[in-house]
């Protein structure tokens, strides 16, 4: 879960991970989840918008 709200995001903190190791394999596990992260929020984000839209709208035949 905090992968996808953005806790795996944090390049300051990868790149402090990866001198310590003094090896770049941390890496592999940032990249997944920063991509999954972006796209989910950008496809929730449009999800969310629309089943909101469909719940407040008025349908014509009411009007």
């Amino acid at each position: 879960m905090g992968a996808d709200t953005g806790a795996g995001t944090c390049t300051a903190a990868l790149n402090s991970v990866k001198d310590d190791c003094g090896s770049p394999p941390p890496v592999i596990g940032y990249t997944v989840p920063y991509a999954m992260g972006n796209v989910l929020l950008t496809v929730m984000g449009a999800l969310v918008v629309n089943i909101i839209w469909n719940l407040l709208c008025i349908p014509e035949e009411m009007w």
